[in-house]
């Protein structure tokens, strides 16, 4: 089987890249409490403004 990465198909998002699609579907199942997220939202915002 060919698992080299494709691109996503016009007008649609995704990734031909199998790891990363296991990523993603594992990401998918994550539970966060509201502390945790605010903690992620904080670190995204100083990334950002970094």
């Amino acid at each position: 089987m060919d698992t080299a990465p494709r691109p996503a198909r016009p007008g649609h998002s995704g990734t031909g890249d199998l790891d990363h699609l296991a990523q993603n579907v594992a990401a998918g199942s994550l539970r966060l409490s509201e502390g945790e997220l605010a903690v992620l939202d904080a670190l995204h915002h100083a990334h950002a403004t970094a």
